[in-house]
């Protein structure tokens, strides 16, 4: 998109008499792309030409622009926010009042040549299909015949789990692993020190991601070894189907993400073991 020369002006100092420096820097040493420094870090020398606009003029319009931007466009925050995201692009589905449900957010904002998937999830509908999933699964739990083999089938649960565990851990080892290599890499003066801190700035986000990850496998291997799994999850289900609706600490609480597919359809991942689920 083409940027206006009153949009240039608006926001170079250079046009109220100030010099900038270090405005930008190169990603690394290996790359001639640049990217914008942070403001605090740039060298201002003021008043060193005549200018062309006042510099109260501009940090006028500064201020306004700023108070504007604060205002726009964030999208309005709903009990699904921050939970229901696209399985397409995998961006958050942003709430649309006038559609009274949520639509893709990189549709929404980048369109169909950043995903296809136009498909509104009306609220009320999947309120439903939740609250109707958590009643089939409270019925059940008072079914004598699966209660029998409730255990059997958790057992088997728990051997999937302690697989994806060890994986997790064997993948955690390789990153750990990767940052030595790093460091060994810089040492040998084979890479920068940009390019160390920026391969291990991004080790450090999958290490993080893999913790949260054996962290939430733990919880549930946890809940397959308690001998009195289902009589928490009945008691937790009826507290809820008791209310008929659902908050967000409600839904936070029993869901830990749902994905919208391209035709609609919506996968609903529950934050505890869910039997009905256990193979």
């Amino acid at each position: 998109m083409a940027i206006s020369l009153r949009t240039v002006i608006l926001n170079n100092r250079h046009y109220c008499g100030d010099l900038v420096q270090n405005r930008s820097e190169t990603i690394s040493v290996t790359s001639i792309k640049r990217r914008e420094v942070n403001e605090e870090d740039q060298i201002v020398m003021e008043n060193s030409h005549v200018p062309i606009i006042p510099k109260e003029a501009f940090e006028a319009v500064q201020a306004m622009m700023k108070t504007r931007t604060k205002t726009s466009t964030a999208p309005k925050k709903h009990i699904f926010t921050n939970i229901l995201y696209c399985d397409e692009c995998h961006k958050g589905m942003w709430y649309k009042a006038n559609q009274k449900g949520y639509r893709c957010g990189g549709n929404i904002k980048h369109g169909t040549t950043f995903c296809l998937n136009k498909a509104p999830i009306r609220e009320k509908e999947l309120t439903h299909v939740i609250l109707e999933d958590l009643e089939v699964l409270f019925d059940t739990l008072k079914d004598k015949n699966f209660m029998n083999t409730l255990v059997m089938k958790l057992d088997k649960k728990k051997q999937l789990i302690q697989k994806e565990l060890l994986a997790s851990q064997y993948e955690l080892g390789k990153l750990k692993d990767k940052k030595l290599e790093y460091v060994n890499l810089y040492t040998e003066n084979v890479i920068s020190i940009e390019e160390l801190t920026e391969y291990r700035g991004l080790t450090d986000e999958k290490i993080k991601s893999l913790q949260l990850q054996q962290a939430r496998l733990e919880e549930k291997m946890q809940e397959c070894k308690s001998e009195d799994f289902a009589f928490h999850i009945g008691n937790k289900l009826k507290e809820v189907l008791g209310l008929k609706e659902l908050t967000p600490k409600i839904l936070h609480s029993l869901v830990e993400k749902i994905t919208c597919n391209q035709d609609g359809s919506v996968n609903i991942q529950y934050s505890f073991v869910n039997p009905l689920q256990v193979k």
